[in-house]
């Protein structure tokens, strides 16, 4: 929107039409806090945006499509790569 790119914005919204919304549970927060702890105390941070778009992968048993999977390797998501060469 900022650069009014209205091809890659018409783009994006055919995309994502049928995408349902994630809501996140109480116990999905508990979980969130739980593994956030966990990657503390391990020496590992983990910004928040990711831990939770990981929690609703986990919550929705989905592959989570990215090209940043180090951001998300050992949180039991199951990760695809965009990005890596197929071939």
């Amino acid at each position: 929107m900022l650069k009014d790119a209205k091809r890659q914005l018409a783009r994006y919204e055919a995309l994502s039409r049928d995408w349902l919304p994630v809501s996140l549970t109480r116990d999905d927060w508990r979980t969130a806090a739980k593994l956030w702890a966990e990657l503390h105390r391990a020496g590992r941070s983990i910004e928040d945006r990711d831990l939770l778009i990981a929690i609703s992968a986990l919550k929705e048993n989905v592959v989570l499509v990215t090209n940043n999977t180090r951001h998300f390797e050992g949180l039991g998501v199951l990760l695809a790569d965009w990005a890596a060469d197929s071939g």
